[in-house]
């Protein structure tokens, strides 16, 4: 990441992380990431009030029922990346009602 921040320092970047990252915050500062990808079942709302807090967005992947959709969206991620985009939106639009 870091060496396409020096590229283009415009462009939009986040770290990947698989597993339960120890510190991924830092991880991502350390990078000069924008923001961060995280597997759903292993975030914590710490890292998203530390993430707000150094101004990195919050992505979680694979979230593929409604029910862990609504929770991460309720814990107020950025992003969900699932493999049912059609159930993702409905339920992002059902909370907004």
């Amino acid at each position: 990441v870091k060496k396409i921040k020096k590229l283009n320092k415009d462009l939009v970047t986040a770290v990947i992380f698989s597993g339960c990252p120890v510190k991924p915050t830092l991880d991502c500062l350390l990078a000069y990431a924008d923001g961060l990808h995280l597997e759903w079942c292993y975030l914590k709302p710490n890292v998203i009030k530390e993430a707000k807090e150094d101004n990195l967005f919050v992505n979680v992947w694979t979230v593929n029922n409604e029910e862990n959709i609504k929770k991460m969206f309720f814990m107020n991620v950025n992003g969900v990346i699932t493999d049912y985009p059609d159930l993702g939106v409905k339920v992002k639009q059902g909370m907004k009602a």
